[in-house]
């Protein structure tokens, strides 16, 4: 028959191991991060306001190969250069088309461009691409899956 030490360390491995199932299974999924290069951003917030433009709302895709961005300003679009070192990024040579829209459009179209040529860091966050200036997020923009 069984010896009581054995069936006590018996019972307790089992425990044990149903603790460390159960505290696997509740933690989760780590998130995984969407990447900087050839992803569709769509902007959310430019200088800590949501982007309230009316109309289509702005939109970014930095291109691996060669270095360039494409996107919309909200009005116009917007092509330029960029350079990323690690999470150093440097948004250069920005232009684009030169049509009129509302007040509220340009205005922000006009505010992103600038804001942009003042980014130097990026991280990302699972979906979530902020721009930054030193520590200071400037522009937050979500992952989109338009091509």
């Amino acid at each position: 028959m069984f010896e009581p030490l054995f069936l006590c360390r018996l019972v307790a491995s089992a425990l044990a191991s149903l603790a460390c199932a159960a505290s696997l299974a509740a933690e989760p999924a780590p998130a995984v991060n969407a990447p900087l290069h050839d992803t569709h951003w769509k902007l959310q917030a430019l200088d800590g306001a949501a982007a309230s433009a009316p109309g289509r709302r702005a939109e970014l895709t930095l291109h691996t190969s060669p270095q360039h961005l494409s996107g919309f300003g909200g009005c116009n679009r917007l092509t330029g250069r960029y350079t990323q070192r690690g999470t150093e990024l440097a948004l250069s040579a920005l232009g684009g088309t030169r049509m009129v829209c509302s007040a509220v459009q340009m205005q922000q179209e006009q505010r992103l461009i600038q804001v942009l040529g003042e980014i130097d860091a990026y991280r990302i966050e699972g979906r979530v691409l902020s721009l930054m200036q030193g520590d200071t997020v400037r522009i937050t923009f979500q992952k989109t899956n338009a091509k």
